[in-house]
């Protein structure tokens, strides 16, 4: 029996080869896309990340500053007196050598006020004008038994998650039922970056935040009966209202095929809630 042993011949060998190499670099070609499209989708959702989380940490913070309570400001750094505690005064006793002054803190976050340091306290007058004591109150649970210079002014001192504390305030010539909040001095400040070296980074008290940013970012001032932000504050930091936080966060990271790392924008206003 006579077997057909006939193979490829060179010109089919050649045409294969040809169509093979037109799948293989259509499929490459593809796949190349594919990956720079998923690199360039996550740069972006880590530069989207970077601008909500600098938002939403700053928002909370800078709403609750009190008229005058800005003390410096710049197109990248901004200092203020933020509240973390509220409360209303109660009498005052002379120990001897010094005026201890009572009072109650209305119920507070809990965990933010174990976090923060006093530096100072403010109180608001009868015609809605805060007064700043930029002195460590040096604040301290009060004694029960004192409680006493609360209940004389009408003042409760059993409000659920309430606080009876004591303060040392120097030059001590408030008014029993006043209100007032105890501050720290928050500092934002867009500087360079130790975590991503070469960046900018979004800087709390000395503490990098997150990271990084655009140079772009930085703050603008609203003042009153203005509806369009400043690019410089005011001379007078009292007449500030609000801010304008411009937040470009940026992907450490540039995707394949990009000259550049992606950025993402965020303009928000912060208006200070704590305004007569």
């Amino acid at each position: 029996m006579t077997r057909n042993t006939r193979g490829f011949t060179l010109t089919e060998l050649l045409v294969a080869t040809v169509v093979m190499s037109i799948l293989g670099l259509a499929l490459t070609r593809i796949l190349i896309g594919d990956s720079r499209f998923v690199s360039k989708v996550e740069a972006m959702m880590d530069a989207r990340q970077v601008a909500r989380a600098a938002m939403n940490t700053m928002g909370v913070e800078l709403q609750m500053v009190s008229q005058g309570g800005l003390t410096a400001a710049s197109r990248t750094r901004v200092r203020a007196r933020v509240p973390y505690a509220f409360g209303i005064l109660c009498d005052r006793l002379w120990t001897g050598d010094r005026w201890i002054r009572y009072a109650v803190l209305v119920p507070t976050d809990s965990l933010m006020y174990a976090n923060a340091t006093a530096n100072g306290m403010a109180w608001r007058n009868a015609s809605g004008d805060y007064t700043f004591h930029d002195r460590n109150p040096r604040v301290r649970a009060g004694n029960p038994a004192r409680m006493t210079l609360c209940a004389s002014e009408g003042i409760r001192t059993n409000l659920p998650k309430s606080q009876f504390i004591r303060m040392r305030i120097s030059n001590d010539t408030l008014t029993a039922g006043d209100v007032f909040y105890l501050y720290e001095n928050v500092r934002y400040r867009f500087w360079t970056s130790v975590a991503v070296p070469g960046r900018i980074g979004l800087w709390r008290r000395g503490e990098e935040l997150m990271s990084p940013f655009d140079p772009a970012s930085g703050f603008r001032f609203f003042v009153a009966a203005e509806d369009t932000s400043l690019i410089a504050p005011p001379a007078d930091l009292s007449q500030i209202t609000g801010l304008e936080l411009r937040l470009v966060g940026a992907s450490e990271v540039t995707p394949q095929g990009s000259p550049a790392p992606p950025s993402f924008e965020i303009k928000t206003r912060v208006n200070f809630l704590n305004r007569r």
